[in-house]
């Protein structure tokens, strides 16, 4: 029996014994909107919001599902269709209507009993986790457990695009489904991946993540590609002439007190002759905490990277060491 819901699933009573049925392990007819289909029925664009997702979403493995038909129109409900007026209208104030309606949905089937398929029991951690949703064919099972023996964290592999979602791209590895999640398409977080990719192409991956316990892949794309950021900062650090159209060379912060205060702590070293500034620069990237890379010696001088938000500093510092 149902006795409680929530937007992560129903508690439920099995005689004595009380136990948990997690979103993910219903059934189509009992799932509520995807929320791209509900932004629709709202009638409202779902690209409109997809970047400001990918920012929000935070990478849970047990939170997708490595089957995109789940994501479709199959649930019913009568709460969607209503429109809303998109005047000014922020994402949180969506999700949360959102998440209010679909906890509404779902408890409408608190206090029916239904039969459930038990798939996992432990009694040391006192868990009993249940689940409505059809068992895959035991041919896509089988194939998909022998695939996930075969392969390995880092494994590079080629993969066909079968959907592209708000939270990630869906793909097929000689016929398995696996998931990239939109964290790992790419490095640079702003791109849209309906931009870029299309069902049907073919791409190469890296295994991220082989989860045994939910029999699910998870891939990056990002990981296989550079990152042009990274690159720029390396060419910074590794030669001091080098260049990259990435940064913007501009007029020194003369107030930059975290790049004052090293200078200081290391003109007080033993074996340092002389430290001083290098090129200025502006980096398309954020980093949130002052951060110092250091490059290997030339001769008897070190380069330093300084790094705090957009701004790049150069730090030479000579040493007789």
């Amino acid at each position: 029996e149902l006795i409680s819901s929530s937007t992560r699933g129903f508690v439920a009573s099995f005689g004595s014994l009380i136990g948990f049925l997690p979103y993910r392990n219903l059934a189509a007819r009992w799932r509520f909107l995807a929320f791209e289909s509900w932004l629709r029925r709202k009638g409202l664009d779902p690209s409109n919001y997809r970047q400001s997702l990918g920012v929000i979403g935070k990478y849970d493995a047990t939170g997708f599902t490595d089957n995109p038909e789940i994501e479709e129109d199959k649930g019913t409900t009568d709460n969607a269709d209503g429109k809303i007026a998109p005047n000014n209208m922020k994402l949180e104030e969506l999700l949360m209507i959102y998440d209010q309606e679909k906890t509404k949905f779902l408890s409408s089937f608190v206090g029916q009993k239904i039969k459930v398929g038990v798939v996992l029991a432990n009694r040391s951690s006192r868990k009993l986790i249940f689940s409505i949703k059809p068992k895959e064919k035991e041919e896509l099972i089988e194939k998909k457990r022998a695939l996930m023996a075969q392969l390995s964290v880092g494994d590079i592999i080629k993969c066909g695009i079968t959907k592209i979602t708000y939270f990630g791209i869906f793909v097929e590895i000689r016929g398995v489904p696996a998931l990239i999640h939109q964290s790992e398409v790419s490095w640079d977080n702003t791109l849209d991946p309906l931009s870029y990719f299309q069902v049907g192409q073919i791409v190469e991956a890296k295994v991220l993540q082989l989860d045994f316990a939910l029999e699910r892949i998870f891939l990056t794309l990002k990981e296989v590609t550079p990152d042009r950021q990274m690159e720029a900062l390396e060419a910074v650090i590794g030669d001091r002439t080098a260049m990259d159209g990435m940064l913007e060379e501009a007029e020194a912060d003369a107030e930059w007190s975290e790049v004052e205060s090293l200078t200081r702590e290391l003109e007080l070293l033993d074996g340092i002759e002389s430290v001083w500034r290098g090129r200025y620069f502006l980096s398309p990237g954020l980093v949130p905490t002052f951060q110092v890379y250091m490059a290997a010696m030339v001769e008897n001088e070190y380069k330093l990277l300084a790094r705090s938000g957009n701004r790049v500093q150069e730090v030479f510092v000579r040493t007789s060491l």
